[in-house]
């Protein structure tokens, strides 16, 4: 389970620890990216978790991490995906991944990226299952289950 805010990420470490997951969930302090890199964390609304959005950039101090990168995870039938916007990049550190373990996927997409990120289901030889909601999506590997 990757979450780059660090309070949100305490909270879901405290949580994991209450219901004693710690053997079955990896937490991992750092957003899903592209390629391993910083960045920020823009926050729009800071009552507003939801509205935090990871940019890319320098001078962060937020670490981005390409799901291909980490050479220990384990088998996923199931993933969600809640990126604030960071969709297409998220998706392309886990290309190798997704060709291993071929999860369905509950993901939430920017309106603004939708097509974008369709495309690259198709490309990577997922099928849009579900319109959930106005941003929310369920997308499962053709042929697969």
């Amino acid at each position: 389970c990757f979450e780059p805010v660090a309070t949100t990420f305490d909270i879901l470490r405290k949580n994991m620890e209450i219901n004693n997951m710690e053997s079955r969930v990896r937490l991992i302090n750092a957003a899903c990216g592209e390629h391993n890199s910083v960045g920020i964390i823009d926050s729009k609304d800071k009552n507003d978790a939801g509205s935090n959005q990871v940019l890319e950039c320098q001078e962060g101090d937020v670490k981005i991490l390409s799901v291909d990168s980490i050479d220990d995870i384990g088998n996923i039938d199931l993933m969600k995906i809640d990126v604030e916007g960071f969709e297409l990049s998220a998706l392309k550190g886990m290309i190798e991944f997704l060709k291993r373990n071929l999860p369905v996927i509950y993901i939430e997409i920017w309106e603004s990226n939708f097509e974008i990120v369709n495309n690259f289901f198709i490309d990577h030889g997922y099928k849009l299952v579900e319109a959930i909601s106005k941003m929310a999506y369920l997308y499962e590997p053709i042929g697969q289950r």
